[in-house]
């Protein structure tokens, strides 16, 4: 199992516990130009009331960084997807834990 991990998202990651209190902030290990993406386009498919429906078309990961020994890297969900289907496992996304209202408190864990 990997022995560290490395924040790949433009934000930090902060860590709860079960009852929702911080014990972790992971800050971002990358810049802005250097976060893994996937490249996204646009095509009409239709309207609706005379205005145009268009539908996402994602392509490919861009900016993944190289794989690094017992490193697991934290990526957008997205990214983590797009990822997978080049066969690459070292990626995993936040799993978000959340308040009565819905807003984020942070993560507990990941998804692979």
């Amino acid at each position: 199992m990997a022995k560290k991990l490395k924040n790949y998202t433009p934000h930090d990651i902060t860590f709860v516990d079960a009852e929702g209190v911080v014990v972790r902030t992971l800050t971002p290990d990358c810049s802005n130009e250097q976060l893994p993406r996937v490249t996204v386009s646009s095509e009409i498919v239709g309207e609706i009331e005379g205005y145009p429906l268009y539908r996402s078309v994602f392509g490919e990961p861009v900016n993944l960084p190289e794989p690094e020994e017992d490193t697991v890297f934290i990526v957008s969900n997205l990214v983590k997807e797009a990822a997978k289907l080049l066969g690459r496992t070292d990626f995993v996304a936040p799993r978000t834990v959340r308040n009565d209202k819905g807003q984020i408190l942070g993560c507990n864990g990941f998804d692979c």
